[in-house]
């Protein structure tokens, strides 16, 4: 299927909304780490540990509030949601939409008649010892990857996250979701979240894309396949005579790295 190699891409004005982060289960922190680094040239930092017994490393993006998120369970006599659905589950675990105005959107999605969680505190205990917070709601039905869930942040950029890493020459291009119901939830992200619209699948049958002006979100079916991120194009800086990169599986999603010469 084309929109598994991420060909659509679009940009329009930056939405209030924004795709903040991808949630990815594996195994082993530091191992996956090193893999998606490797394949990617994403650079990971240990984020630390979260209350409900989880533990996560940092994939900061350049120059954009998207990143990726690996997470893993260290307690596992944990019984906090993401515990449970991280504990025997490797590959991509959940997706979130950064807001500036959670109470708003959760408002603006309940009179529209999507499924929405209450508004729950988040924090994360980090290797130097500070604790980060947010805000955060389920969207959809609890445990389902296909629909986002909302965070809002006190703060905005890199230091929110809690790591000081970056990718310097790493941006998050496009994302593909495969989720039950393209149209429904292209009609949430775009009525209530800003998102725009880029492209519309006729009757629902083939891929609907939109996006927050910087990444595009392309929502295919989710057929007989898993639900959920699926693939991702990410644009690396490098020399104009990099051979081109062959796409790439990592824990459940296609990676497909694109070169593109730094200006001079």
């Amino acid at each position: 299927m084309a929109s598994l190699t991420l060909l659509a891409e679009c940009q329009y004005y930056r939405a209030v909304a924004h795709l903040d982060h991808l949630v990815i289960s594996v195994r082993d922190l530091d191992e996956a780490a090193a893999r998606w680094q490797k394949v990617t040239g994403i650079k990971f930092a240990r984020g630390g540990r979260h209350p409900g017994g989880t533990g996560n490393c940092i994939g900061v993006l350049h120059d954009q509030e998207a990143y990726l998120e690996l997470i893993t369970v260290v307690d596992r006599s944990s019984m906090d949601g993401w515990a449970v659905l991280a504990r025997d589950r490797v590959g991509p675990l959940s997706w979130a939409i950064g807001t500036d105005d959670l109470d708003r959107d959760v408002e603006e999605l309940a009179a529209r008649g999507v499924t929405v969680g209450e508004v729950a505190n988040g924090s994360r205990n980090c290797p130097d010892g500070t604790t980060i917070t947010w805000r955060w709601s389920i969207v959809g039905e609890p445990g389902a990857a296909s629909w986002p869930f909302l965070i809002e942040w006190p703060t905005s950029g890199p230091t929110r996250l809690g790591v000081t890493a970056s990718s310097a020459d790493v941006r998050l291009s496009a994302v593909t979701v495969r989720v039950p119901d393209p149209g429904d939830l292209a009609a949430a992200l775009t009525g209530a979240l800003g998102f725009s619209w880029c492209e519309r699948g006729p009757d629902g049958d083939s891929e609907t894309v939109v996006t927050d002006g910087e990444v595009t979100v392309i929502l295919i079916p989710a057929g007989y396949g898993p639900v959920g991120p699926v693939s991702l194009r990410l644009r690396r800086n490098e020399p104009a005579e990099q051979e081109a990169q062959n796409p790439e599986l990592l824990d459940g999603i296609l990676i497909n790295v694109q070169a593109e010469q730094a200006p001079a």
